[in-house]
């Protein structure tokens, strides 16, 4: 089972050694929001994605499998087990025939 988005932004506030507030303030959010977020109470803004991704510094493949994380957030649970499974047999084609 993969992690909740909530769980992934947590893990990265963590690994940058930062407070909810710090990381709050760098990316532009209120905190009780991104606290709503972390603990599953609410959906990630998707217009926040960006703005969270540049507080992490991330690019490339990093940043867009973040905001796209964030996105199947929102999405009903179904629909993003489907996007999810459809992305793994994409990675498996690709492998399988170069």
């Amino acid at each position: 089972m993969s992690l909740s988005f909530g769980d992934i932004l947590a893990g990265r506030i963590k690994a940058k050694e930062w407070t909810l507030r710090e990381f709050s303030r760098r990316a532009g959010s209120n905190p009780a929001l991104v606290s709503r977020v972390i603990r599953g109470l609410r959906h990630p803004p998707l217009a926040s994605l960006d703005r969270w991704a540049d507080a992490f510094s991330l690019s490339g493949s990093e940043r867009s499998d973040f905001i796209e994380q964030g996105r199947l957030a929102v999405c009903p649970p179904e629909i993003a087990a489907l996007v999810r499974r459809l992305r793994r047999e994409n990675v498996d084609l690709k492998a399988k025939h170069g």
